[in-house]
């Protein structure tokens, strides 16, 4: 089998795990986007320190469910740079034997930038998105959690290279966090299929840990025993040296060439000491030009703010 033919059955494999697809919203040279992506995630059992294999929530948790929301608006501006902020929302519910919590806020300031280099094929995008604390944990606050609480640093590089009617595209990405949480290497690997004015997506997504992390006793009052005690048991924030493998697939409308919308599903297929669960997915972007340009499509951006490049035509110079 020809590496070509690898590349494309792989690809088909990535589609193949669900019916639907996530939101590729794109931004334009000289010109705004804005971006809303919604991921609503459920669990009942967290994936064991051992690895490969699902706990129930431990004592007496029974769910826990998070509802993250992220609005994010970014520039374009030439030779192919990005710029873009933005901040998250979320919603969590823990249930156990005789708790039932809620808690909603702000959670965190997001910054990015991305630079875009290019042939006629192959596209390169430098990426760099700093995640910024709003609400940190504080071990004495009866709240459950809604996201990791601690400030996250990541340095990584899109790759994105078209075979027959596929865009095929792979990510690698390193993750600093504060307060001595674990360094974890961030990388993604899918393809896009384009027909009419839906776009099909199928995605891998992994973290694993690369320096293990500060705090690894289970004394009352670390994050273990936090999570068990506000969160239901939960692993989905806030674990001790997580990793994992999920896939998600997702369906998008064009509703115009600046104008998209999708949804669809992720779930965690393998990993230890993190959530086991099943996420919907939720998207909208639109474009605003700066002028009366012919908009064009350059590249594009996924519902996180991150970019993931679009099979269509661009010109060559705006990545010299």
């Amino acid at each position: 089998m020809t590496a070509k033919n690898l590349f494309t059955a792989l690809s088909m494999l990535l589609l193949s795990f669900s019916a639907l697809a996530t939101p590729i919203p794109s931004a334009h040279i000289d010109g705004f986007d804005m971006i809303y992506s919604g991921e609503y995630f459920t669990s009942k059992d967290n994936l064991s320190g051992t690895g490969g294999d699902t706990d129930p929530l431990p004592f007496g948790g029974d769910s826990y469910s998070n509802f993250t929301n992220l609005f994010e608006v970014g520039y374009s501006i030439r030779p192919g740079i990005r710029f873009s902020g933005g901040g998250e929302f979320a919603y969590a519910n823990s249930k156990a034997i005789s708790d039932d919590r809620t808690n909603s806020e702000f959670t965190n300031l997001i910054l990015s930038a991305q630079y875009y280099w290019g042939t006629d094929k192959l596209i390169i995008v430098p990426n760099f998105r700093a995640t910024i604390a709003m609400n940190e944990i504080d071990p004495t606050e009866d709240a459950v959690l809604t996201s990791e609480g601690s400030s996250r640093y990541e340095l990584g590089s899109w790759v994105r290279y078209p075979i027959w009617v596929l865009d095929n595209f792979l990510y690698v990405g390193y993750i600093y966090q504060e307060d001595e949480k674990a360094d974890l290497l961030n990388w993604a690997l899918g393809t896009k299929w384009k027909f009419s004015n839906f776009i099909l997506k199928g995605q891998l997504n992994g973290v694993s840990t690369v320096v293990d992390d500060g705090q690894t006793d289970f004394l009352a009052g670390r994050r273990t025993d936090f999570n068990n005690l506000y969160s239901a048991g939960s692993l989905r924030f806030n674990s001790i040296n997580p990793s994992y493998i999920e896939f998600e697939t997702t369906l998008e409308y064009e509703m115009s060439p600046t104008m998209r919308f999708g949804g669809g599903l992720g779930h965690t297929i393998t990993g230890k000491n993190y959530g086991y669960g099943l996420s919907i997915l939720l998207s909208f972007t639109t474009e605003f030009r700066t002028d009366n340009q012919t908009v064009d499509s350059a590249y594009r951006l996924d519902g996180t703010g991150e970019f993931k490049p679009e099979l269509e035509n661009y010109e060559e110079k705006y990545f010299e």
